[in-house]
This record gives structure tokens, C-alpha cells and sequence, in this order.
């Protein structure tokens, strides 16, 4: 009789290893799927090399011509002028990471660019919906998942033209898509990510941020798609920087555009993280 209830008991405990084991594995399933695929996109579409070192200016050099040079009529020569700090963020980033923007549009017309933050998990295409649902639960190749695709809101102009534009992304417990932007609730990690860039095939943008901070979706009255007025701009960028987790060196200008980054953050119920930065464009076509 003790024996066959031993029995049961390993029958059971059997039965629910085997049940763990499968809600466990349909757990984790999304998260393998979701990388997966997005470590192939980056792989097929934006070459990285993150062994580039860094690409210092040379001081111009000064060559003065002979007093035989200068009586044979020998024309001084031209100095190459210094790069500014943007030409040459320009050519660092041109060497850490090229997109294949035709590519990716082959596979999904609805890309719009590629974001890049250096020395983070953040690399992925940038996509833009008819709504701001669809890429909650749909990969860059349109596949349903939870880990969903980065991307800007419906509600901005395409181009990245508006005062404000508004990028989301899931915070996933595989620290993929947006989790790492909770880092950013830690000075060391700000000073160490300054910035996030944003590749289009008619810009290259470095997004330098100027704050972060928690926040519940009741207090986010208004995105600033577009400002009011330059006072209701100032308002809100120094509003963000009170209340932000890092203090950032990054002034705004009257004239300067934003980028809000949205993601779930867990510290009380229904939480945001927003971090939020101004554009500084590497590169433009046609300029």
C-alpha cells in the first residue's frame, strides 16, 4: 500500500515537472524566437564593428615654403581644414555600423531607419505603423511576438521633422528591445550613454540626451508633437530635467528638435520610463 502511494506521488510530481517544463518553455519560446530574428536582420542588414577605435583629429600641418620657393614663384600650399567634432562622429559611426536600408525595405516597406545605441543591446530596425498597436506585438518581419519591433509613433510626421518625435519599445526580462533605457535611472550608465543614434537613408542622427525620469501615463498630458510656443518648449524641457534620474551637461535650444523614448518601467504600477534628448544631424542628404 506505501508503496503504490509512492507511486502516485512520483506520478505526479512527474506530471508537474512535465507541465512546469512546458508552460516554462512557452514562456521563453517568444524571447528565443524575437532574438533570433532580430540578431538575423542585424546580421544580414547593419554591419557593426565594434573593435573601431577612435578617430582623433590631426592638427593641420604647417609647411612654410623657402625663401627660393618663394622667390621661384612656388604657390603656398592648401591646408586641409580640422573636421568638426560632428564630421567626425560622422566618420566613427560610418565605421561602427552600415545599414542596408533597400534591403530592409524588401522585407517590410514600413521601415523608416535603424537605432543604435553603442556598447548597449540596443540595434535594431525602426519601424512606423498606421497605428501605434500593430509593432506592440509584431516583429520587424511581421511575425506576432511579445518583444514586438521599436518604433515611432503613428502620430508623428515621417522624417523626423516634428518638434518632438515619440519612439517606443517593449522593456523585456531578456534585457532586449528597450530595457536597457531603465539603466539610465543611474548616473554612471548617462555618463557612460550620452547619446542614441538614429540612421535613416536621408539622415543620420545622434540624439543627445538631456533627461530621464519615471512617470505614470495620466501625467504625460501632451507628447509636444509640436509646441505651443517656445515658452511652452522651455517649460517642458526644464520640467524634465527636475525630474530627471541623471543630470545631463546638454542645453536646448529654441530651435533644436526632440526625441522622446518610451518604455514600461516596474517601479509602481503601470510605470514609463522617458528618456528624452535633442537632435544633433551628422548627415544629411542633399547638404
Amino acid at each position: 500500500m506505501k508503496r503504490n502511494i509512492l507511486r502516485v506521488i512520483a506520478f505526479v510530481l512527474f506530471g508537474i515537472a512535465i507541465y512546469s517544463g512546458y508552460k516554462f518553455f512557452n514562456e521563453i519560446k517568444p524571447y528565443i524566437e524575437g532574438e533570433q530574428t532580430y540578431q538575423s536582420v542585424a546580421n544580414q542588414f547593419a554591419v557593426t564593428d565594434t573593435t573601431t577605435a577612435g578617430d582623433e583629429a590631426a592638427p593641420p600641418q604647417i609647411v612654410t615654403l623657402s625663401p627660393e620657393q618663394i622667390a621661384a614663384g612656388v604657390p603656398p600650399p592648401t591646408l586641409i581644414p580640422t573636421p568638426s567634432p560632428e564630421q567626425l562622429d560622422l566618420r566613427r559611426l560610418n565605421r561602427l555600423i552600415r545599414v542596408d536600408f533597400p534591403g530592409l525595405r524588401s522585407v517590410n516597406e514600413e521601415n523608416v531607419g535603424w537605432i543604435f545605441s553603442e556598447g548597449t543591446n540596443i540595434n535594431y530596425p525602426l519601424m512606423m505603423g498606421a497605428d501605434n498597436y500593430y509593432y506592440l506585438r509584431h516583429l520587424f518581419d511581421r511575425t506576432e511576438n511579445k518583444l514586438g519591433s521599436i518604433f515611432v509613433d503613428s502620430r508623428n510626421k515621417p522624417g523626423f521633422v516634428d518638434d518632438t518625435t515619440v519612439i517606443y519599445g517593449h522593456n523585456m526580462s531578456d534585457k532586449s528591445m528597450f530595457a536597457t533605457l531603465e539603466n539610465y535611472k543611474k548616473q554612471e550608465y548617462f555618463d557612460q550613454h550620452p547619446s542614441i543614434y538614429i540612421l535613416t537613408p536621408e539622415k543620420t542622427l545622434r540624439v543627445v540626451l538631456f533627461a530621464g525620469y519615471l512617470a505614470k501615463p495620466a501625467d504625460i498630458t501632451s507628447l509636444n508633437f509640436t509646441f505651443d510656443s517656445i515658452a511652452a518648449k522651455h517649460t517642458f524641457v526644464e520640467d524634465a530635467k527636475k525630474r530627471s534620474t541623471f543630470v545631463s551637461p546638454v542645453t536646448v535650444g529654441d530651435e533644436d528638435q526632440l526625441v522622446s523614448f518610451f518604455t514600461c518601467a516596474y517601479d509602481f504600477y503601470d510605470a514609463r520610463y522617458i528618456l528624452q534628448g535633442k537632435v544633433v544631424t551628422l548627415w544629411e542628404a542633399g547638404n
